[in-house]
């Protein structure tokens, strides 16, 4: 299933159970209350003089800022060769082919994520991290995975380069 498949489904789930979605720009007014609107303007218009009749409003005791992301591929100017031969976590999805040996960059949970998949489906993976280790103690961590898992996951033949950042990709 796509990215987008998935989303769509979540969406759809939040609705089925009374959950309203919002796909605006927001920013707090308090430590209780959001504005929100799906035009730029009006949110610039708030932030600068405090008006906000064209606004949403939602207010909650608590307000979980999670923003989410879309992956992107590293500009030339930081990795060459990066957009002819990377892709992202979202493109693995819907290659017309098997990725076959796959260098993984980052730590986060998604990065691990893909790897760990990568691994049970038996291509040779690297995860490379800034980081100086990537040891069985940060995959708990990171993941909130049982230790017993974390020990699969590197028997996997999953490899590491800590200490790293890309440069350049290909030739």
């Amino acid at each position: 299933q796509s990215t987008w498949g998935m989303n769509f489904g979540f969406k759809t789930e939040l609705a089925e159970v009374g959950v309203p979605y919002v796909n605006a720009l927001a920013t707090l007014r308090d430590a209780n209350t959001i504005l929100f609107s799906p035009r730029k303007l009006h949110v610039e218009k708030f932030l600068e003089t405090k008006e906000s009749k064209d606004m949403g409003v939602v207010t909650a005791d608590y307000i979980v800022i999670a923003v989410g992301g879309r992956p992107n591929v590293l500009a030339e100017k930081v990795c060459r060769n990066s957009t002819k031969h990377a892709i992202t976590s979202d493109d693995i999805f819907s290659l017309k082919r098997a990725p076959g040996k796959t260098l993984v960059i980052g730590g986060g949970y998604i990065a691990l994520e893909c790897a760990g998949f990568l691994g049970t489906l038996g291509f040779p993976t690297t995860v490379m991290t800034r980081r100086k280790f990537l040891t069985k103690r940060m995959l708990d961590r990171i993941v909130g995975i049982h230790p017993t898992v974390a020990e699969e996951f590197i028997q996997m033949g999953i490899t590491k380069a800590s200490g790293m950042n890309p440069e350049k990709t290909g030739c």
